[in-house]
Parts: C-alpha cells; structure tokens; sequence
C-alpha cells in the first residue's frame, strides 16, 4: 500500500474554515432532550389519559396498563 501524502493547509484555509463555523446557526433549541420535551408535554399527556383513555386511569393503573 503506498503511504498517502500528508495534505497541507495554509493559514487563508484555517482562516476562512474558522469564519464560515462562526456564522453556522445556533441549534441548541432544537436540539430538546426526552426530559425537556417530556416536561413540556406532561400536562397534555396526562389530561388526554384522564379524558380520552377507553378506563379512567384508577383503573388503568389497578389493570397494568400504565407504570
């Protein structure tokens, strides 16, 4: 196998790659966690569970269905 060539970067290169990061978007409020999202959405789920679930959830709960 031949030995590939190191590549070579100039200072312009390192320059120009470092100002093209700086404008990339901040994605970190896209970016939620389970427990961020879970946090969020709670008080729906649990509204839905007592509202629309085929048991209440008393007997959910007495069944399994739910942990």
């Amino acid at each position: 196998m031949a030995k590939r060539k190191p590549k070579f970067y100039t200072e312009s290169d390192v320059e120009s790659l470092a100002n093209i990061m700086q404008e990339l978007p901040d994605l970190t409020p896209t970016r939620l966690l389970k427990n961020d999202v879970l946090a969020k959405v709670s008080k729906v789920i649990l509204s839905l569970s007592k509202d629309k679930a085929p048991f209440p959830l008393e007997t959910q709960q007495n069944r399994g269905g739910l942990c």
